[in-house]
């Protein structure tokens, strides 16, 4: 991440296709006293651009930076596919479509293969690996309730999942499956970036960030939701120093830093409808949700 600087200005507003963003750059103060700026330079990307029939959502940085996978709902007819925006190209390739469900999307290390939670023949949503090269799917779990939100490990090893609102680990060569212990109400987990720890959401009436580890000891509260719940897709930096969040209030979305080191709060873009912020490997940049498209927040 780059250094942060003392003091400069307040707020940038950012103004593409009509649409005006508000980019803060500094600490939020209740007073509106002059605040530490967080970044030097920041500009703001739409990657993908719909009608209001198509909604793009769940989108995650590959490994290797290059490459943004995400989810494409098409209401017209009724169809969920996953994309992937190559970032050289500035391209939007379907990997495979004809599904119904989430589609959360969690990459494999070597970025050949992406983990999914769609809906089965028996209408219950399970894991799939999807084969980026030619779209087959093939089933990960196959319970009898619904399996949601899988995060790959950065080690390729494991995939832990939501059943039950508990987090669940089984291996990706197979096996038998571990619930992780005090995960009670989880949702939307996250792998650390060294593996030792698990991010997640506690659905509760704030919706409260939360750290473990895979043994289900060292729970942490990391951040604090609001009222009434929303989800909030926390994120690592790719130092494990921070993590970005939306918040809602009862007007508008707030995408939030968070400093683990220090505690700060920083607020970072406010815009109605923001949502699933993924920070890039590089730790220059975020791809998030606005409305039906994917956007870029890029540090410099």
């Amino acid at each position: 991440m780059k250094q942060k600087h003392r003091l400069y200005r307040k707020l940038k507003v950012i103004i593409i296709a009509g649409i005006i963003f508000s980019i803060y750059t500094c600490r939020p103060d209740d007073n509106d006293n002059d605040w530490p700026q967080l970044y030097e330079i920041i500009s703001l990307e739409q990657i993908t651009s719909t009608n209001s029939s198509i909604w793009d959502f769940h989108p995650r940085w590959s490994h290797d930076g290059n490459k943004i996978a995400f989810a494409r709902f098409n209401s017209s007819i009724s169809d969920l596919a996953l994309y992937i925006w190559d970032k050289t190209t500035k391209e939007v390739t379907e990997i495979v479509s004809g599904m119904y469900g989430d589609c959360s999307i969690s990459w494999n290390p070597d970025d050949t293969k992406i983990a999914i939670d769609v809906r089965d023949e028996n209408e219950v949503s399970q894991i799939y690996i999807v084969n980026v090269d030619n779209g087959e799917m093939t089933k990960f779990t196959n319970n009898s309730v619904n399996s949601f939100r899988p995060a790959w490990s950065n080690d390729g090893e494991k995939i832990v999942y939501v059943e039950s609102y508990n987090l669940y680990l089984k291996a990706t060569t197979g096996g038998s499956v571990v619930r992780i212990a005090e995960t009670q109400n989880a949702w939307n987990p996250l792998w650390s970036p060294d593996d030792t720890k698990i991010l997640f959401s506690k659905e509760s009436h704030k919706e409260d960030i939360y750290s473990i580890f895979p043994d289900g000891t060292g729970l942490t509260l990391l951040a604090e939701g609001n009222s009434p719940p929303a989800e909030n897709w926390a994120s690592w930096s790719p130092d494990g120093n921070e993590i970005v969040y939306q918040l809602y209030n009862k007007r508008t979305t707030r995408l939030v830093l968070k400093d683990l080191i220090t505690d700060e709060v920083y607020l970072l873009l406010e815009r109605n409808d923001c949502r699933f912020p993924h920070w890039s490997p590089d730790g220059n940049s975020i791809v998030f949700a606005y409305q039906e498209n994917l956007w870029i927040l890029t540090f410099k």
